[in-house]
């Protein structure tokens, strides 16, 4: 995977930008910074880059050693600097958010903007909507994901989500990644709660049918 394709190391450097997260947006806009000669140095609070690519969105679909090649490729063609396990914010306004476990260290925001010709803010979306916060077995699709993605990573030694039978509201993309998922932990019942007909779902008729295939009701 290449974030800087179809560009040369530049011989002349324009400034210096700092972007803030490293996932999709913050990798792509740093390729293409590097490529138009800006120094980029790239603030993280995860241990790798790639965000949800890394941390959410299964394996199969994106293998996270083809992120850490174009992350390095970034490092080594482009002199990009990574500040991993770093965590930035407006002074006043540091909220919880998934990940902030691996934060080592805290950087305000106004402390670094003179620093800088630049400063692109790509932190994405790390706070899902929670229609049950605090109910005793209930988790958001992303917080399921990501539990899990750690564990494959070899971040963490839990395995959430075990048992026999579970719920899962709505249809779009990532239920069906937690519905496959349940059904490789071995879920003997798994039911998609939808309010709207059949046809009108977000996974389509390949997925619909696909699950159907695997007596999800």
């Amino acid at each position: 995977m290449k974030f800087a394709f179809m560009c040369r190391e530049p011989s002349n450097r324009r400034g210096n930008i700092a972007v803030i997260g490293a996932g999709p947006a913050g990798l792509a806009a740093t390729g293409y910074l590097a490529c138009q000669g800006y120094e980029v140095d790239v603030y993280e609070k995860l241990p790798y880059a790639g965000g949800t690519m890394m941390f959410a969105i299964p394996s199969y679909k994106i293998s996270s050693d083809s992120i850490i090649e174009g992350v390095e490729d970034l490092r080594d063609r482009f002199s990009v600097k990574f500040f991993f396990r770093t965590k930035v914010f407006r002074y006043g306004q540091s909220r919880n958010d998934f990940g902030d476990e691996f934060v080592e260290r805290v950087v305000q925001l106004e402390n670094i903007v003179e620093k800088y010709s630049a400063i692109l803010i790509s932190t994405g979306t790390w706070q899902p909507i929670n229609i049950a916060e605090n109910v005793k077995n209930v988790i958001t699709a992303f917080g399921y994901l990501y539990s899990w993605r750690l564990h494959e990573e070899g971040f963490s030694s839990n395995q959430i989500g075990r048992g026999r039978r579970a719920a899962v509201i709505g249809t779009d993309i990532p239920a069906v990644e937690v519905v496959r998922k349940m059904i490789e932990q071995g879920f003997e019942e798994i039911y998609v709660l939808y309010g709207g007909r059949a046809s009108e779902t977000h996974m389509g008729w390949y997925w619909m049918t696909n699950l159907y295939k695997e007596n999800v009701k």
